[in-house]
């Protein structure tokens, strides 16, 4: 969340002061399959580690072998022999040190890092100074990847250009970035860390992508409800639907009246399943009994 709220922050900053903001979102290859053990030692000593703790690291890391098992039969072990594991506590740690110093080789850029979910913000007053300082960062980006052994998976790595309303209305060409000779996608919306970012920060698309993922929830709670108790289904209410309202709140809590009162309209629509009021019975009154904050206390 903390990474969210910084990036969102910073765009919004540029757009009060009429700039565009040019966001490069990085897909990597088995980002967490390809990690050089090498290159990983020569960085934690780098970083301060000492031998003992170099050597536990190297322990920790090699000799590995993996194994597939299918219907009793097992395949033959293949050693691993770089990345590091996945579903690890340790795993993303380890891979955060690795990338930690990507951001050194930007001169004309703000690289953001979270785990494999990585971007990069360039800003301009036009859209060729955006563009110009997008491409070399860019290719610097691709340069530095190549040299720690990591892929950029071109075709899943997209741009967008983030500005007020106004702004991208009187913008009259669009962006043109290529690496390896492969040009990117222009994107209108982009989903990071979990939440969906439009080119203008409405956050229409995130709250729409919430809203049909309650309806389907509120829709399971409905057939559940002859079976479980008003405790249990506050308890899946709980574990099923409050997540989308909270999750990343922070960030994209910045809405009109009408994508806040769509949202106020599930959850009072989940209270009504959960205790059987009648249609008529005060919203405010529901959620009072129910002991839940209404979205905007959220």
């Amino acid at each position: 969340m903390t990474a969210l709220l910084d990036m969102t922050n910073q765009w919004c900053f540029n757009i009060d002061k009429g700039m565009l903001n040019g966001v490069i979102f990085l897909d990597l290859k088995k980002a967490f399959d390809t990690i050089d053990h090498e290159i990983l030692q020569m960085k934690l000593a780098c970083y301060g580690l000492k031998e003992c703790s170099l050597e536990w690291v190297e322990s920790y890391l090699t000799n590995r072998v993996q194994v597939c098992h299918v219907n009793g039969i097992y395949s033959n072990e293949e050693t691993i022999s770089c990345g590091v594991p996945q579903g690890s506590i340790l795993g993303p740690v380890l891979f955060l040190l690795y990338i930690n110093d990507l951001p050194s080789c930007l001169e004309h850029g703000i690289a953001r890092l979270f785990a494999d979910d990585t971007n990069m913000t360039s800003t301009g007053c036009n859209l060729e100074s955006v563009e110009n300082k997008m491409q070399i960062e860019l290719n610097k980006i691709f340069k530095w990847l190549c040299a720690n052994k990591l892929t950029l998976n071109i075709l899943k790595t997209d741009f967008m250009v983030i500005a007020s309303r106004q702004k991208l209305a009187a913008l009259g060409d669009s962006i043109t970035l290529s690496v390896n000779g492969v040009s990117l996608s222009q994107v209108r919306s982009v989903k990071s860390l979990g939440v969906n970012i439009d080119e203008i920060l409405t956050w229409e698309n995130h709250v729409e992508s919430i809203r049909l993922k309650v309806s389907r929830n509120i829709a399971t709670l409905r057939r559940l409800k002859p079976i479980l108790t008003q405790k249990n289904l506050v308890s899946l209410y709980r574990a099923i639907i409050e997540p989308y309202f909270i999750y990343c709140s922070i960030v994209w809590d910045s809405l009109g009246q009408t994508l806040d009162k769509s949202l106020q309209i599930l959850q009072n629509r989940a209270a009504r399943v959960i205790t059987g009021a009648h249609f008529s019975t005060s919203s405010s009154k529901l959620l009072k009994e129910l002991g839940w904050m209404n979205i905007q206390e959220m």
